[in-house]
């Protein structure tokens, strides 16, 4: 209910400041951090949620283990997604491009 209430509210908001939300989502994908935040996103939004898929590892391991292996699996490979993102900021605030002049 609360996250809703909170999505509801900033996609309001947005709407309400259409030019600016634009104009800040243009400069967002035109940052060359841009393609590293896509790659961890879409590792924590699809392939960690299908490689999570609870018929996948039922019919992997049969019985009642399938739960908790699951769960690692999923965990781990979020854990590895937000790795991927906060790495890559890092990195990129030690190594900046050079400007050319």
């Amino acid at each position: 209910m609360i996250t809703s209430t909170v999505a509801l509210g900033c996609l309001s908001y947005a709407a309400l400041h259409s030019a600016d939300t634009l104009s800040g989502l243009v400069n967002f994908l035109q940052h060359p951090c841009w393609n590293m935040m896509a790659v961890g996103l879409l590792t924590v939004l699809v392939y960690s949620r299908r490689f999570g898929a609870h018929q996948l590892w039922q019919h992997l391991l049969p019985g009642n283990t399938p739960r908790t292996v699951k769960n690692l699996a999923e965990e781990g490979t979020e854990l590895f997604s937000f790795f991927w993102l906060s790495s890559m900021r890092y990195l990129r605030d030690i190594h900046p491009r050079k400007v050319a002049a």
